[in-house]
């Protein structure tokens, strides 16, 4: 497997993993301010332990990921925010980016067979049936991840793929240690779903 390929694959399973200057504004990181892009929120009580969700609260968890990707992201931009980080690292130019994030961007799985994931009942409650987090670490851990993701759209680009500081800010976000290790690896999985 070339280099590519596994930095390709890194970016699938953490699609969105924490940046530093994320991790060090901790739980505020992802809260609604009143500005910019609104908060995730699930609309299921806070403070219950997903693992004792019922059914229709799960059902819940997975139709507002669903809604809150398609309407503040868009299926359509998750293999550009995946393929981004590496290709700015191991691209050498910006050229060299372009061309790496064009051949990762055609590898990537289709945005239907993604959200299909959200939508299939089975695979989304797989992970939250086990997930001994708080609604509340949910949530916070998927808006960590969400503002990765939007610092990658509004900000990044393979013209940048020369400057350090962008080239570290994308290796960081390529890295699979998750800023939500604390919620354990099920609650993660719901999470990589995106």
């Amino acid at each position: 497997m070339t280099t590519l390929q596994n930095a390709i694959n890194r970016s699938r399973f953490a699609l969105c993993a924490l940046l530093v200057p994320c991790a060090a504004l901790g739980a505020a990181c992802g809260d609604d301010d009143g500005e910019g892009r609104p908060a995730y929120r699930t609309g299921v009580g806070p403070t219950v332990t997903v693992s004792g969700l019922d059914e229709p609260e799960l059902q819940r968890i997975c139709e507002s990921l669903d809604v809150y990707v398609d309407a503040e992201i868009s299926f359509d931009s998750l293999a550009y925010i995946a393929c981004l980080p590496p290709a700015i690292v191991l691209g050498g130019s910006p050229q060299g980016c372009k061309d790496d994030l064009a051949r990762c961007m055609t590898a990537f799985p289709e945005p239907i067979a993604i959200q299909a994931q959200l939508q299939d009942t089975r695979v989304c409650f797989a992970d939250l049936r086990q997930c001994r987090a708080t609604v509340t670490a949910l949530e916070r851990c998927v808006n960590v991840k969400l503002d990765v993701a939007f610092q990658i759209l509004d900000n990044w680009s393979c013209d940048g793929a020369a400057n350090e500081d962008l080239q570290r800010q994308a290796a960081r976000a390529m890295d699979t240690v998750s800023a939500c290790a604390d919620i354990g690896a099920s609650c993660q999985n719901f999470v990589e779903l995106m």
